[in-house]
């Protein structure tokens, strides 16, 4: 029976040890009912077929993990040989120094505040400009006995024959105005301003072509002679007069006789003119 035994498996082992727990319950069941006739005859169960117990399956324990071969060690770096003491250490040789350049001037940054306006320089007072001179054509002042007393006039109570004309001629030169006198004259002016001076360009009018006489021209200011001409013919060219008259109220042109003739001499003061302020 060892034999057969061994020879089953685990499963067969455990039916057979199910029937033989069987068998031994029905024998003690029989002799406790003995032999008695009245019992009543009891009908057997059908004998209950136990479930074989199957063991749980062994669960095997996972396998232990290899332990891992550890790393090698490395060996610590052997130290650098040294020279020896007799072989000296190289001098480095020193690599020639660049000049560094000069840091630039830092430049202050414009400055957002608006600049303060320069003050207006104070004109310095300077002496008043004298007002440029106007001329006063003598062809073209007034002639009266009073006048209004605004500029140049001839005063015709004082003064001879005048005829102020746009155009004439002198020795042969044409000129565009000035005023025409017999050959003895006086014209008295006002001046009424303050004039500087007088020019004029004087002698025989050229519509005495047939006259033989020859005039002489003066200008006086104020009673006092400032000037005087030679002896003017008919074929001579005008003398230029020039007379200064600063300071001065009146203006006197006298022409006179220089030599004799029988015919009448007209005399001119052509392109006479005043400067007054």
């Amino acid at each position: 029976g060892a034999v057969v035994s061994e020879g089953l498996g685990l499963p067969a082992k455990a039916a057979l040890a199910a029937g033989i727990a069987i068998a031994a319950a029905a024998g003690v069941v029989f002799a406790l009912a003995g032999d008695d006739p009245d019992a009543p005859v009891r009908e057997r169960p059908a004998p209950a077929v136990a479930a074989p117990v199957v063991p749980a399956p062994e669960v095997s324990a996972p396998p232990a993990p290899k332990a891992r071969p550890s790393a090698a060690k490395t060996p610590a770096a052997r130290e650098s040989v040294r020279p020896s003491p007799s072989t000296p250490p190289p001098t480095p040789t020193p690599s020639p120094s660049r000049p560094r350049p000069a840091p630039a001037a830092p430049q202050p940054s414009p400055s957002r505040a608006k600049p303060s306006p320069a003050p207006t320089p104070t004109p310095t007072p300077s002496a008043a400009r004298p007002a440029p001179a106007r001329g006063f054509p003598l062809a073209r002042i007034p002639q009266s006995a009073l006048g209004d007393h605004s500029g140049p006039e001839v005063q015709t109570w004082r003064s001879g024959w005048v005829w102020q004309r746009g155009g004439l001629e002198i020795g042969g030169r044409w000129y565009g105005q000035g005023i025409t006198v017999n050959s003895r004259s006086s014209v008295e002016i006002a001046l009424n301003r303050q004039c500087t001076a007088f020019s004029a360009r004087a002698g025989v009018d050229g519509l005495s072509r047939f006259t033989d006489g020859s005039v002489r021209f003066s200008v006086y200011a104020d009673g006092q002679r400032l000037w005087q001409s030679g002896a003017l013919g008919y074929e001579d060219p005008a003398a230029a007069v020039e007379v200064p008259l600063t300071g001065r109220g009146t203006l006197r042109l006298v022409v006179e006789r220089a030599g004799g003739g029988a015919l009448p001499t007209l005399a001119s003061w052509a392109d006479a003119v005043i400067s007054c302020r």
